[in-house]
Formats: structure tokens, sequence, C-alpha cells
């Protein structure tokens, strides 16, 4: 079951309920595996300050989401 409160939602793939959380970490493994974008440690990542905060955060992750696969603004 997700945990709201931890930023996790629920999801079915498959017919299967899935718990997904969708954290600045993850985005940065995946782009460091995909081998695109800026080089960002793990290290570096983690002493940066986002403009907004928390806030600004997910409205980078949405901003993001949306430039990759559509949707209104």
């Amino acid at each position: 079951m997700a945990n709201t409160q931890r930023g996790e939602i629920s999801a079915v793939f498959d017919g299967e309920e899935r718990t997904l959380c969708l954290t600045l970490g993850a985005l940065a493994e995946l782009e460091g595996r995909l081998g695109g974008g800026n080089a960002v440690s793990d290290n570096d990542l983690a002493r940066m300050a986002i403009e907004g905060g928390l806030r600004g955060a997910a409205e980078i992750a949405a901003r993001l989401l949306r430039a990759t696969f559509g949707g209104e603004a």
C-alpha cells in the first residue's frame, strides 16, 4: 500500500498494484545509466540546493515528465 506522506503512489501494471516513488536520486541514477544529460555524481546531487525546495523539485519533475511524455502545462 502506498504511503502518500512519503511521496508514494499506487499504480497498476499488468493487473498488479505496485507502489512507486519518484525521487531526484532515482532520476539521476536513470540519467547516469542512460549516459545522457549533465555529469553529476550522487554526492554532488545530494549537496545541491533546489530553488523552491521540495515544491521546486516537484515542479521540475512534473515539467520533465510533461516534456518527455506530453501533456498540458
